[in-house]
């Protein structure tokens, strides 16, 4: 019983974690139409924040062979986007897909939200010490 919890545990916890931030964030898109004149990269200015600040949440495309945009420095104030590796002297539509706040209008939620994955974890964790008490005393 231990072991299948702790298997339990180690499988699921990532599509936990990752469920719970689906649950916290909103998908969008934005579009912009970005001209290099001479230089390889673009800043660009999102719709929304980007969520918790991280990149990692965005990618970016674009509509030229000749690209292959990385996304650089983010700066969560002016909610600027550093796009780089763009060809140069090329007009191109860059598509920004990125995660922003989706609780926003309910912070109760988003605080409860943030600690479902502590009780999912202590309740495993409760599931194997009572296996574990179960096969000394039983």
């Amino acid at each position: 019983m231990a072991v299948f919890a702790a298997a339990l545990m180690i499988g699921t916890g990532g599509a936990l974690l990752a469920s719970v931030q689906n649950y916290r964030t909103q998908e969008m898109t934005d579009q912009y139409v970005v001209t290099t004149a001479g230089v390889t990269n673009s800043t660009i200015q999102l719709s929304s924040t980007l969520f918790e600040s991280n990149k990692t949440l965005a990618t970016v495309a674009s509509n030229t062979t000749i690209d292959a945009p990385v996304l650089g420095a983010y700066v969560d104030a002016s909610r600027s986007l550093n796009v780089t590796n763009l060809a140069t002297n090329t007009t191109r539509t860059l598509t920004l897909n990125y995660r922003t706040a989706g609780l926003t209008d309910y912070p109760q939620a988003e605080t409860a939200s943030k600690s479902i994955p502590v009780i999912a974890i202590a309740g495993i964790l409760i599931v194997i010490v009572a296996a574990c008490v179960y096969m000394v005393m039983g």
